[in-house]
């Protein structure tokens, strides 16, 4: 139960962290022609699931070498 909430947590906090990271600088680097709209898709289908499982992979990476210990 417990290795379900580390990666339930840390696959929520890893897609937000990323969304709203990939919108912001979505918006400071973005093209000229829609800007909210490119960073909002940008953040929410790119940059979001890439950190979440990246967090994952983090998070369940220190969760055996911490349970082994």
């Amino acid at each position: 139960m417990q290795q379900l909430f580390l990666v339930m947590g840390s696959l929520f906090c890893g897609y937000l962290l990323g969304a709203f990271g990939g919108m912001g600088l979505t918006r400071l680097l973005g093209g000229q022609q829609d800007r909210a709209f490119e960073a909002g898709v940008t953040g929410l289908l790119v940059t979001g699931p890439l950190t979440a499982v990246i967090a994952l992979a983090a998070v369940m990476s220190w969760y055996t070498t911490m349970s082994l210990a």
